[in-house]
């Protein structure tokens, strides 16, 4: 009754049989137009798990054994993948169990250890570790980001000097962590012509997983900071991270995550057990974060954006009359957070 992942966790280290892991065949990994297909019904991280639960599971039922022509094809276009979408700071997908799940399955389908690739994750893993008298802990991703954008804000909201060193440094910080590099299409399904860098990740050296959470964060810290020190630089930044968060908008009003248009939400609560759906699909509490940003930039409820998020809070509460969450997964916060926005 387990699920595929706990039970791949188990046949990793031989306590349970990976036959009896149920998987598609490898060389389906060779269809063309496959790829699109479900990232776009299921998700960029049904994706990512295409790449990397099925051939190690594969990969591990052939121990031993050499991989026929079409699995060999099959294993090139997989570590092309995983390759093609690993970020600047080693990571998959900003986290540290993707990232293991990527390492797992270079090295399974022959990636040599020391080979750059595996040397940055292993990198990013090692950072993330504690060790302890009482063993290693492992947090779960880095949220540097996020943290930071935050202090930040409340701080200058609470009244601190903008010039205070302190401050000073977390502001270049956080401009030296906006999105330069174009990510691969399927992170972000990006409008034709829309940009596709100034965004900011949930921690920091993400290139690729940006998001449009950290990136309204962001803008709420800097615009704290430009209202009493203005300069070309910040200003710029904040029109490339603002263009960027306007043009992931869904169609239904909300913003999501990480991708644009990956699925359409149904009014009402999200049920409890798609929470953690594979699809990318529009969150109130993060549509009500980019909306206080947009506020905050001087556009109100006569702007196309704003006006259709409010319309997609009109249509979300629950019969509580509150807003569920995607990631905070607690009505009080998401809620406060919509609040704050409209």
């Amino acid at each position: 009754k387990a699920r595929i992942d706990t039970r791949l966790a188990l046949a990793l280290v031989d306590l349970y049989p990976v036959e009896r892991i149920r998987i598609p065949p490898i060389a389906l990994r060779l269809v063309p137009g496959l790829a699109g297909l479900v990232w776009r019904r299921q998700g960029f991280f049904a994706w990512f798990m295409a790449n990397t639960f099925f051939p190690i599971v594969h990969a591990l039922r052939r121990r031993g054994r050499r991989p026929g022509p079409l699995a060999r094809r099959a294993y090139a276009r997989v570590i092309e993948y995983l390759t093609s979408h690993q970020n600047h700071a080693g990571d998959w997908v900003s986290g540290c169990y993707p990232t293991l799940l990527a390492l797992a399955t270079l090295r399974l389908l022959g990636v040599p250890v020391d080979d750059p690739r595996i040397r940055r994750g292993l990198d990013f893993v090692s950072d993330l570790t504690a060790r302890t008298p009482e063993g290693a802990f492992v947090e779960v991703v880095r949220s540097d980001t996020w943290d930071t954008a935050n202090v930040v804000h409340f701080l200058l909201e609470s009244g601190l000097d903008a010039g205070a060193p302190a401050i000073r440094r977390a502001v270049d910080w956080l401009l030296a962590q906006q999105a330069t590099r174009a990510p691969p299409f399927d992170c972000q399904n990006p409008a034709p012509g829309a940009p596709t860098t100034g965004a900011w990740g949930f921690g920091r050296d993400i290139d690729f997983t940006v998001d449009c959470d950290s990136t309204a964060v962001v803008l709420l810290a800097l615009d704290d900071f430009e209202k009493v020190a203005p300069g070309p630089a910040l200003a710029e930044a904040i029109e490339r991270g603002l263009a960027w968060d306007l043009s992931m908008q869904n169609s239904d009003g909300g913003w999501a995550s990480f991708m644009r248009e990956n699925g359409r939400r149904n009014p009402g609560m999200l049920p409890v057990d798609r929470v953690f759906d594979n699809r990318d699909l529009s969150s109130e509490g993060i549509a009500g974060r980019v909306l206080a940003m947009l506020g905050r930039r001087g556009h109100g409820a006569s702007h196309p954006a704003v006006a259709r998020a409010i319309e997609f809070h009109r249509r979300q509460p629950a019969a509580n009359d509150l807003w569920w969450g995607r990631w905070f997964v607690a009505w009080l916060f998401d809620s406060a957070c919509v609040l704050q926005g409209l």
